[in-house]
């Protein structure tokens, strides 16, 4: 026997419109009589949209919640006998009475582990600024020959650098990594530490603080080798590990002129205590001690004298190209003409494009000495472009006496011309054109004759 549909659930079907819908399925959830919720003393609150609530089908007092929930086949979910309109479903999250949906608060909630991870970003982004500004800053004090100043600078972007390195480590072990070599955040960090580390390197280095500079210079190893990973074949660590040697070669030098200064100290000081004992036989005894080791000490500065001061004439050779690698080059408008530039003006010279820059064929010191005799010409300069030439002229002049003294003792030849010097015939071109730059024509073409009576 068939059953008969109740007549509350034929009003429902009857108001949804889904009766005769295949694709919709009704599910009942409550039924007359049974509701959990009969007859509530509270007093029902209006919707949050104002206005009264619509007829559904069924008595509020009795079942508030919708009496069945029909589901689509196509994926949209119907409650309370009442179909969703096309706009509602483009946009899920408007209610129909125009307040905000659950589904729009549900959206907000889910939208605060975003914001918190943003901030932690924002967290890591803002300690990576910080490091590379400093970074920026100690480099532009260390061109401007500010060493104090770039040694702090440096130092600063050491410590914000390990800071985020550390701040990094730490959220891996938070989340519970297991790649922690591979993270790319933590080699990226790790590769610009270790750049501070080598910068901050090179600045104790020209400022003479031997066993300081071999302590950066080790730390930035150890950044590349353990935190990013890199291999004995890697460029930097080549370079760094070069820097390295030399230092620590330097350190046995100097420890041993000091070893050797003392003994000359104390051969001093025995002298001076034998010709008060008023014994002949020590007083010669002490000064052929003295004898002796002024003898091992003059030695040991001829030996190493040259070499260190060749060394410390390369470094500042390095510093001056460095100071003119990245010179600012001329404002240019949106037309192409330079800004201040009249019309019949020539256009200034930009650092990077002229004999100086990166774009300049290779030459020897002889060809460009030639070429450069025929091509003295002035060419205005802006402020920072003259202070950098400065800075460099400074540098090249300070470099050539130890570099002159690396041939003091060379033999002449025959017809009586000295033997070539390329470094110092380079220096004596870098310092030409350098003078050319500058725009003081004189000096410049003494310089080209000069680094032409170098090559013999």
């Amino acid at each position: 026997m068939r059953r008969r549909p109740s007549p509350g659930r034929a009003a429902y079907r009857a108001n949804s419109g889904a009766g005769d819908d295949p694709n919709v399925f009704d599910f009942p959830v409550a039924r007359k009589g049974r509701s959990s919720n009969r007859t509530s003393k509270k007093k029902q609150q209006p919707p949050r949209g104002g206005g009264r609530p619509a007829d559904d089908g069924h008595d509020d007092r009795l079942h508030p919640y919708p009496t069945s929930i029909s589901i689509r086949m196509d994926g949209d979910g119907e409650s309370g006998g009442r179909r969703a309109s096309p706009s509602e479903k483009r946009s899920p999250s408007s209610s129909p009475k125009g307040s905000p949906s659950s589904g729009g608060r549900r959206g907000e909630r889910r939208q605060s582990p975003a914001a918190g991870e943003r901030s932690q970003s924002d967290g890591a982004a803002a300690y990576a600024t910080e490091s590379s500004r400093h970074h920026e800053t100690g480099r532009r004090a260390f061109l401007t020959n500010n060493l104090s100043d770039a040694v702090e600078s440096y130092s600063a972007g050491v410590k914000s650098g390990l800071d985020e390195l550390a701040h990094r480590r730490n959220m891996l072990e938070r989340i519970g990594s297991s790649d922690k070599g591979k993270d790319r955040t933590t080699t990226e960090l790790g590769s610009s530490l270790a750049a501070l580390h080598s910068d901050l390197g090179t600045a104790l280095e020209v400022a003479e603080k031997y066993p300081e500079a071999k302590s950066e210079w080790e730390k930035a190893l150890g950044m590349l080798t353990k935190t990013c990973g890199a291999s004995r074949n890697d460029p930097r660590v080549k370079s760094i590990s070069k820097n390295v040697a030399g230092v620590e070669r330097a350190i046995g030098a100097a420890r041993e002129r000091r070893r050797l200064e003392n003994d000359v100290d104390e051969a001093k000081g025995r002298l001076e205590t034998a010709g008060g004992l008023g014994s002949r036989r020590e007083v010669e005894s002490a000064r052929k001690h003295l004898v002796t080791s002024t003898k091992r000490l003059a030695k040991h500065i001829k030996e190493t004298l040259g070499a260190n001061s060749y060394a410390h004439a390369k470094i500042q050779l390095k510093l001056a190209k460095a100071r003119l690698q990245e010179p600012p080059g001329p404002v240019r408008a949106s037309n192409g003409r330079e800004v201040g530039q009249e019309s019949g003006q020539a256009p200034r010279r930009d650092l990077r494009r002229g004999p100086l820059g990166r774009g300049r064929p290779p030459a020897d010191a002889g060809e460009r000495a030639h070429a450069g005799r025929d091509r003295i010409g002035t060419a205005p300069l802006s402020a920072e472009a003259k202070g950098l030439v400065n800075a460099a002229l400074e540098l090249y002049a300070t470099a050539l006496p130890p570099l002159r003294y690396k041939y003091a003792n060379t033999i002449p030849t025959e017809d009586g011309s000295t033997a070539v010097q390329p470094d110092v015939a380079e220096t004596h071109c870098r310092i030409a054109e350098l003078y050319e730059l500058k725009g003081s024509l004189r000096l410049a073409e003494e310089s080209y004759v000069d680094s032409l009576g170098a090559f013999g």
